[in-house]
């Protein structure tokens, strides 16, 4: 059963809510689109609250369509993330989402490069690829581009990977399809002590 929040609820957003908001608008990409292609070109969307926005009061879930899109949402959530983290949800239901558009499925990091997993489009054709790894102090230590790539490499592989020798440590993986973000995630290389 899905709750609905009443108009009254709406109005009573704070200034946090809404900035947080109008972050998950700008993440959520392509979802439900009904046949409305028309908002597929509106991407910045803003929400102008006139006052508070208690999501607690009536958000019972969210859904992304990847752990990748998942491990995304809760980085540019930043502090907030452990709040809102047992609400956020991955669900492959094809009634859920329209998967006819490329997005990142599944992101690694090894001491041998960065792999990944694309959904393909519905039409097959090729998509630009951008990745950036960040290292300590934020310098970037690895990138990777092209104007055009399949989404999925030829068989008997499921993932692609971009070369590097990367040391144990933490990084800071970007991802950006079609010049728009795709992934975004903090990921550690390396044994973990518990």
């Amino acid at each position: 059963m899905i709750e609905t929040c009443s108009l009254a609820a709406l109005f009573r957003a704070t200034h946090q809510n809404t900035l947080l908001i109008s972050r998950l608008i700008k993440f959520i990409m392509k979802v439900g689109l009904g046949g409305d292609l028309s908002i597929i070109h509106h991407r910045c969307a803003e929400i102008l609250a006139h006052s508070p926005l208690p999501l607690a009061e009536c958000l019972q879930w969210i859904y992304c369509r990847s752990n990748a899109e998942r491990q995304t949402l809760l980085h540019c959530l930043g502090r907030s993330a452990p709040r809102w983290e047992g609400l956020i949800r991955v669900s492959e239901d094809l009634k859920l989402f329209q998967r006819e558009f490329v997005f990142v499925e599944e992101v690694g990091l090894s001491n041998d490069g960065v792999s990944f997993r694309l959904n393909p489009r519905l039409d097959h054709q090729n998509v630009a690829v951008s990745i950036t790894v960040r290292g300590p102090k934020d310098a970037i230590v690895h990138q990777f581009k092209t104007a055009s790539m399949q989404a999925l490499p030829n068989l008997p592989a499921k993932m692609w990977i971009t070369k590097h020798h990367f040391s144990d440590g933490r990084y800071h993986v970007q991802i950006t399809i079609e010049e728009h973000l795709a992934f975004k995630c903090g990921i550690r290389l390396g044994p973990v002590l518990f």
